[in-house]
Formats: structure tokens, C-alpha cells, sequence
């Protein structure tokens, strides 16, 4: 918040005052010649002049000036300092600002015991707020597509469920769980995923905008995966996706068409980990260093995927697309159910 500041001002007025007094002095002639001649002789002298009067009067004094005035206007009082900066960046002890870091002595990001699927990061000094779970089906699916997924788009929920044999056995744990039917649109998708972080206010549609974190103190992320006991095939287009810099578009590098088309996350195909994943909870380590890409994007060029500038993470499923005879595309529908839980990075 800028500081306010108020001036009081003093005005300063000079009074003078002009006295003029004048003087005027004068005198009479001197008296003139009258006594007689003795023995009859007459007067011959004549009475001198009088003298001329003399003297001015004196310039009035010049009026005094007036007294300067001495009062300052009061300063305003300075606005409390703030620690968070604007954007989603954050303050630094040097002043400056960053991208919010997750240390490696954190590495947990689910927090479970949060109903509402909001994760685990610290973004102390920013403005910014933790992202949360979401599950996201193409909206022009078939509306017996939309009826079938599970929680509706959108939307979160947790599922209770016996968790991963962790710790020496198996607990019952909230997971982030979603289930849907044939996803049939030319290139749909269909899966769950979050943010690492979001603005606080959101947009003139209530949408919060994604924030950066830098999360290059680890080597990648963890996760415990189920799959059904009777979920048949595992779908071919199963994919662990990380959005970065180069493939969001909060991150101004990309564009909705062209060579640097947005979307092209850094993936790993889940369908390709060693072991294969089978029935119930897989344990799966996806490693930055390992991850492909769609190659219609920006992100086959160097540096990979950006660590510095992480955006978020989604389970995904595509629908399988292979070239037709007449130069189209035949799209094979894909159904989808599945779970993670204990998600975390690793060094």
C-alpha cells in the first residue's frame, strides 16, 4: 500500500505602514526706522529687511516589517509496511521479490486432512494461496460421458479407501479418486490435477490465475496411483503431466496456435513405467530429467522442463486418435478409473 502523506501550510503576511509628518518654520521682517534727527534734522536711514524664514519638515519613518511565520504543517503518518508483493511474488529479506521456493526440507504437497483437496505449500510473504484438486472432463463430450464422471467436472471430493501399504501396512486415507466413460471427442481428455499455487482474487469470471513456484531443489515427484482390481487394459494414452513456463499460459511464453501452442506439458507415460502398473496401489517416482512432449508446442526446444517455473501437475487420459483411410481420424473411446494419494517431490 503506498504511503499518504498531508501538508498543513503556513501563510506568512508582511504589514507596513508608511508615517509621514512634516514642519514648517518661518519669521517676520525687522522693524523699520522712526525716531527724528536731533536739532531738527530729518531721518535719512531706511529699516533693514527681515530675515527669510527657514526649515523643513522632517520624512516620516518607514513602517515596521512583519514577523515571519514560524508553524510547519504536520507530516502524515506512514502506511503499515506490507510483506506480500503483487503477481504472486514474493518478498525476499534483501527487499526484492521471487517466485515462491519450495525448500527441499518440504517436500509433501497433498495434505489430505484439507476436505476440500487444497494442497500443502508454504507461500509466507506472497500473495498467493495454495492451489487445489480439480477434475476436468472435455466439456463437449457426450452428455452420458458427462453424467458418468465422477466427481462431476469441476468439481472435488476425497474418497475414504484403504490407503497404500505404507508404514507397515494399510490405512484407510482420503484419496483423490475419478472415474468416467467413454471419452470420445477427436483429442479428449479426461483426469485430476491441481495447481501449486493461484492468485488470491480471481477474474472477472472468478477463475484464479496460476502462480509459478520453483521447485528445482528435487529430482521429481512421487505419488501412490490405484488402479481398479477389474479395470481391464490399462488406457494407451495414461499420462503423468507437469505444466511449466514454456507450456502454461500463465507463464506469457506460449501461444494459442502456431509453433509454441500452449498445452504441450512435459509428460511421462504412465502406461511405459518400469514395473508395469497393475491392479490396486502402484508406487511411481517421476523424475523431471525423464519427461517427452507432444512436440506441437514450445517445449521440445531446451531447457526441458522448467523446475524453476512449476506450474502444477495432472493424472491424464487421452482418447486414441490413428489416421483413417479418407485422411481423418479414427478416435477409439477411453474409460478411465482411478486414484492418488501421498503425493510428494524427491531429491
Amino acid at each position: 500500500m503506498a504511503n499518504t502523506r498531508s501538508f498543513l501550510s503556513s501563510a506568512i503576511v508582511g504589514i507596513s505602514a508608511l508615517g509621514l509628518a512634516a514642519a514648517c518654520g518661518s519669521s517676520s521682517g525687522g522693524s523699520s526706522g522712526n525716531s527724528t534727527g536731533s536739532t531738527g534734522s530729518a531721518g535719512t536711514s531706511t529699516g533693514s529687511t527681515g530675515s527669510t524664514g527657514s526649515g523643513t519638515g522632517s520624512t516620516g519613518g518607514t513602517g515596521s516589517t512583519g514577523s515571519t511565520g514560524t508553524g510547519t504543517g504536520s507530516t502524515g503518518s506512514t502506511g503499515a509496511s506490507g510483506t506480500s508483493t503483487t503477481g504472486g511474488l514474493c518478498a525476499t529479506s534483501a527487499g526484492q521479490t521471487q517466485v515462491p521456493v519450495v525448500p527441499a526440507s518440504d517436500p509433501v504437497i497433498t495434505n489430505q486432512s484439507v476436505a476440500s483437496g487444497q494442497i500443502q505449500i508454504d507461500l509466507t510473504g506472497c500473495q498467493a494461496q495454495p492451489g487445489g484438486f480439480y477434475t476436468d472432463v472435455d466439456s463437449n463430450e457426450s452428455s452420458a460421458t458427462m453424467a458418468s464422471l465422477m466427481p462431476p467436472n469441476g468439481s472435488f471430493s476425497y474418497t475414504m479407501m484403504e490407503g497404500p501399504p505404507v508404514d507397515g501396512g494399510a490405512t484407510t486415507i482420503p484419496a483423490a479418486c475419478i472415474s468416467a466413460s467413454n471419452i470420445s471427442t477427436l483429442y479428449g481428455t479426461g483426469g485430476i490435477g491441481f495447481n501449486f499455487a493461484t492468485t488470491v482474487a480471481g477474474d472477472a469470471g472468478g477463475e484464479q490465475t496460476p502462480i509459478a513456484v520453483d521447485v528445482s531443489a528435487f529430482t521429481g515427484i512421487q505419488f501412490w496411483l490405484w488402479l481398479p482390481e477389474d479395470g481391464g487394459a490399462l488406457p494407451p494414452n495414461f499420462e503423468f503431466k507437469l505444466s511449466d513456463k514454456a507450456s502454461n499460459p500463465a507463464g506469457g511464453v506460449c501461444t494459442p496456435t502456431g509453433a509454441t501452442q500452449c498445452y504441450d506439458d512435459p509428460f511421462i507415460a504412465l502406461s511405459g513405467v518400469t514395473p508395469a502398473l497393475g491392479p490396486g496401489w502402484n508406487f511411481v517416482q517421476a523424475a523431471f530429467a525423464l519427461v517427452s512432449y507432444g512436440g506441437f508446442g514450445s517445449e521440445d526446444m531446451p531447457p526441458g522442463y522448467d523446475s524453476k517455473h512449476a506450474y502444477g501437475l495432472t493424472w491424464q487420459v487421452q482418447d486414441q486418435n490413428t489416421p483413417g483411410a479418407d485422411g481423418g481420424q479414427i478416435v477409439t473411446p477411453a474409460s478411465f478409473d482411478f486414484c492418488v494419494a501421498n503425493v510428494s517431490f524427491y531429491q
